[in-house]
């Protein structure tokens, strides 16, 4: 016969019973506040707390999500698991674009870890040669705008198995309130700046990553 937690409760000491209880319900809660935090928030994180952002927002796509070792990851945060396909997930909170450094890394770490794909997630932008870099090694890539996206939507909260290179994915028509340029939408603060400059630039809305030069 199996007994379920709920089954132990009742013989188990009250004051053991009550702290059971609470330490369950402080889990849930933390768990659900990860699920809801948003970009602003994550422009505060600091990297590993990131992490686990990203980590709530895979496993509420359906993936299987493990954790390397802070140190000696050999490039990857993560490895995601979904329809038995397996990335390497480099998770990037930075202030300011990101470079091919991350791209190298990753790269390696599909490698070592054996994995079918291999991908790179920020909450900024790329530089031109990462994004290059990654088109020229199957790398997909998560900026601001597309992390947004997977914020909004947490069923598109999972990464590609192993992305074609030089083969972007389609992009869903741009809702309203999305980039000029590539079509990704704005919320919060992001919207906020870019409607503060649309007097300027005809009134269009453009992503951080897409602002025109000079506006």
């Amino acid at each position: 016969m199996e007994l379920s937690p709920s089954d132990l409760l009742p013989w188990l000491p009250p004051a053991a019973a009550a702290g059971l209880i609470l330490a369950g319900g402080a889990w849930l809660l933390r768990r659900a506040g990860l699920r809801r935090r948003g970009i602003g928030e994550i422009d505060r994180m600091d990297g590993e707390a990131f992490e686990r952002r990203l980590e709530a927002l895979f496993r509420t796509a359906g993936c299987a999500v493990e954790r390397t070792r802070c140190r000696g990851d050999f490039g990857a945060d993560l490895l995601v698991t979904r329809d038995g396909a397996r990335t390497a997930v480099q998770a990037k909170r930075s202030g300011r674009r990101v470079g091919v450094r991350a791209v190298q890394e990753v790269v390696s770490a599909r490698s070592f870890y054996g994995c079918d794909g291999a991908l790179v997630v920020t909450n900024a932008c790329f530089t031109a040669p990462a994004i290059r870099l990654a088109a020229a090694n199957g790398v997909e890539l998560w900026d601001r705008g597309r992390l947004i996206r997977a914020l909004l939507r947490p069923e598109a909260g999972a990464p590609a198995a192993a992305p074609a290179a030089d083969s972007p994915a389609p992009r869903e028509a741009s809702p309203r309130g999305g980039c000029a340029t590539c079509g990704e939408p704005l919320a919060g603060r992001d919207l906020q700046h870019a409607r503060a400059r649309a007097f300027r630039l005809g009134g269009r809305l453009y992503c951080r990553c897409h602002l025109p030069r000079g506006s």
